[in-house]
């Protein structure tokens, strides 16, 4: 049976053909989503985790629990060896694996990180390489140094930390990206310039500098092609 789907203002209208007869029903916007995203294995956020802006957008659960956390630009100090700047960091999508996972908490096993230039808000929005170091660039995987902190069990609720715990651990060259980025129409090559002119500016990088595009669905489905 195929359903024809009409989005209105009101919400969506459904109609189809059973029994000879045509029928229809209005649903919220909301519920529709969720039912489709329901479809392919994921449960819809966002979950109130954190303050406006910040929190689980979206958990697919099929071949194991995956964590999508946006953390949007914010004012903050950090290091780059011995030296501490002060920047606005870049919008960030948080892509968690979680393990030994109950309605309520879960162990982190494989993070990966990549950046955003707007909100994310559908399923084809545009996710970017991590423009700076510490990253691999292949995968998006983080390298946390020698120790790893973030694979300790945690509520959903204080995945919120793992952002703080990478923005305040230090960057030092390792893996860097080498990007030509600019800040404030300035362009600036690898991490530590750019933190030099985003802590002299008061400015972040700007958007259009990001590179490495692919759709939020292809992260979903495990599918780091670029498009």
């Amino acid at each position: 049976m195929s359903v024809q789907a009409n989005i209105g203002l009101e919400g969506v209208r459904l109609t189809w053909e059973e029994d000879g007869m045509v029928k229809s029903k209005t649903v919220s916007i909301a519920d529709f989503a969720r039912t489709l995203l329901e479809r392919v294995g994921m449960v819809v956020g966002p979950l109130p985790l954190g303050p406006s802006g910040r929190g689980v957008r979206y958990v697919k659960q099929s071949d194991g629990t995956y964590i999508f956390l946006e953390d949007p630009p914010r004012a903050l100090p950090v290091r780059y060896g011995d030296t501490e700047y002060n920047i606005t960091t870049v919008r960030s999508l948080w892509v968690i694996q979680m393990v030994n996972c109950t309605t309520q908490l879960g162990k982190p096993q494989e993070i990966k990180l990549f950046a955003l230039a707007e909100p994310l808000k559908r399923m084809s929005a545009t996710v970017y390489d991590f423009p700076f170091c510490n990253v691999y660039s292949a995968t998006g995987n983080i390298c946390w140094g020698s120790g790893n902190p973030v694979r300790e069990e945690r509520q959903f609720a204080e995945l919120l930390e793992i952002p703080d715990l990478f923005w305040s651990s230090g960057f030092n060259g390792h893996l860097e990206r080498d990007f030509v980025l600019t800040v404030g129409g300035e362009e600036v090559t690898g991490t530590e310039e750019a933190f030099k002119a985003m802590h002299r500016t008061g400015l972040p990088i700007d958007a259009d500098s990001l590179g490495g595009m692919r759709s939020f669905a292809s992260i979903v489905e495990g599918n780091a092609d670029d498009e």
